[in-house]
């Protein structure tokens, strides 16, 4: 739904979409499950200052963090930022998504998830690494 506040024309707040003004930490910890706020947060603190998540969801079992830098970011520190981002994207990789207990990549009726025994689907079989 579009924010009143936004003033970018048409930018949708909703979990998951790619939001071009940027998401605050309540849109981002309700666009994946409880177990990966720790990653999310430290995804938000690693772009404060130069830029911003433009999309927080789950892919294929794991977290994904996109951002956009701000004008004048540097190329070195753009590089810094998306190395901790994709250090967070492979920690959720084993880390449950539904809880935060350690976790394994699992498939389950051709989804993709991260999660521990107790919150993995039945049947569900554990993707190698």
């Amino acid at each position: 739904m579009p924010d009143p506040n936004c003033k970018i024309h048409g930018c949708i707040h909703m979990p998951g979409f790619v939001i071009e003004c940027g998401y605050d930490e309540k849109l981002a910890l309700a666009s994946v499950g409880f177990g990966w706020a720790d990653l999310v947060r430290k995804g938000l603190l690693a772009v404060a200052g130069y830029g911003r998540l433009v999309q927080v969801k789950e892919k294929y079992g794991t977290l994904r963090l996109y951002w956009e830098g701000d004008s004048g970011i540097t190329r070195g520190k753009a590089d810094v930022i998306q190395h901790r981002l994709d250090a967070l994207e492979a920690a959720s990789g084993a880390i449950c998504e539904q809880c935060g207990a350690p976790g394994q990549l699992v498939v389950s009726g051709g989804w993709y998830r991260t999660a521990c025994p107790r919150c993995r689907p039945a049947g569900a079989k554990v993707v190698s690494a």
